[in-house]
């Protein structure tokens, strides 16, 4: 087995040193199994370090006294392979994330937010808040909870993050979109008076829920974002806050084709988030050249992208803008869409993609927003 740091190899080192004679060339085949995880088989410092953690959570439990892993250890740590090989991420991403409010959960290896945590709706009995885990485009997949009416959403909200990239977060009701720009402004991610290109069905910019209001702190906007707003009421408090300066809205449907020339509306900006009836829930809004306020205009999406400085974009997708409940785009159609995403991308510090469940197909959502996280990460 190839080690590909010294600080990896330290890791594997200190590792091997707590290791009884009977489990030592069982430790040997752990490191080899999650060096095999990514598709190199080098071991990465992340993966000494997950080894290393999950031992260690497993001694604890099993209250070994003479200071050594025990075979039952081992074995516990192999069962769990699978799992907390996802929460192999940066060391740097990692602490921060653990400075942030995330903590490692042994049972399945992931970087859970303690904010975002799965509970009851308050809004529909029988309903289930999704949690939200720091991982990668495999943990974007189907849930069997209800989170919308009578609809599925996802098995967990994702936030990725890697290197030179804009931080996604894959998210199901599109509420969820609030929490993820005001948890990337706090870590440095977004900036204050980010312009929001808006890409979906519907406007979203209903004001009804009310405005946050009071200190920002994490456990306040988890609670507001999950018990107070709803999908189609969580841009304009962003707006309100300040996190979003400019408010721009490019509908497009599954009917509806989009491109960079397709153009979109000012709906509203910081000085006129407040005002009542700034905008309202109506087809006049699907048409960019109708304006129903003197700040409105209308701009081309490649207009806004190219003009808006590097790190102050924050691109939001709904997948509602491409796939229906029972129709969406053609094979061909999702491929320039997932080209157009990409290129927008390259403006973005935070990207946040909604599955929108009861107005979008979840298999196919899903899908497709593994495609586009995939189109945005990799390398060039």
């Amino acid at each position: 087995m190839r080690i590909d740091s010294e600080a990896a190899a330290s890791t594997y080192f200190r590792v091997v040193q707590k290791a009884s004679p009977e489990v030592e060339e069982k430790i040997e085949e752990l490191f080899e199994a999650a060096a095999q995880k990514d598709g190199n088989a080098a071991l990465s410092e992340a993966e000494a370090q997950a080894v290393e953690e999950s031992l260690n959570y497993y001694d604890q439990l099993n209250r070994s006294s003479l200071g050594l892993y025990t075979l039952e250890t081992v074995n516990q740590a192999f069962g769990d392979i699978s799992r907390w090989s996802r929460g192999m991420l940066d060391p740097e991403i990692k602490a921060k994330l653990l400075e942030h409010g995330y903590a490692l959960d042994p049972l399945d290896g992931a970087l859970h937010s303690t904010y975002i945590t799965q509970r009851p709706a308050k809004h529909d009995p029988g309903d289930w808040t999704t949690p939200l885990i720091a991982g990668t485009v495999e943990d974007i997949r189907e849930g069997t909870h209800r989170v919308f009416s009578k609809y599925t959403g996802l098995e967990n909200c994702v936030r990725i993050e890697k290197e030179g990239k804009p931080v996604i977060y894959v998210v199901d009701n599109h509420n969820m979109a609030f929490f993820a720009w005001e948890e990337s402004l706090a870590m440095g991610a977004a900036s204050k008076g980010s312009e929001l290109v808006h890409i979906d069905a519907h406007s979203d910019s209903s004001a009804e829920t009310g405005l946050f209001s009071g200190e920002k702190i994490p456990e306040r906007l988890a609670t507001y974002t999950l018990e107070t707003l709803i999908p189609g009421t969580f841009i304009v408090p962003a707006v309100a806050d300040g996190t979003i300066k400019d408010f721009w809205f490019f509908y497009s449907s599954p009917k509806e084709d989009l491109d960079s020339d397709g153009l979109g509306k000012l709906v509203c900006t910081r000085k006129t988030a407040s005002q009542p009836s700034y905008a309202c829930e109506s087809n006049d809004e699907y048409k960019p050249q109708v304006f129903t306020h003197p700040w409105q205009r209308a701009v081309s999406l490649s207009t806004i992208v190219s003009k808006t400085a590097s790190g102050k974009l924050i691109l939001d997708i709904d997948l509602d803008a491409f796939v229906g409940i029972k129709e969406g785009q053609t094979e061909e159609e999702f491929a320039k869409t997932i080209e157009l995403m990409k290129t927008i991308a390259r403006k973005a510090s935070v990207i946040t993609i909604a599955t929108s469940p009861g107005f979008a197909n979840q298999k196919v959502a899903v899908d497709l927003a593994k495609r586009i996280v995939r189109a945005i990460t990799q390398d060039e």
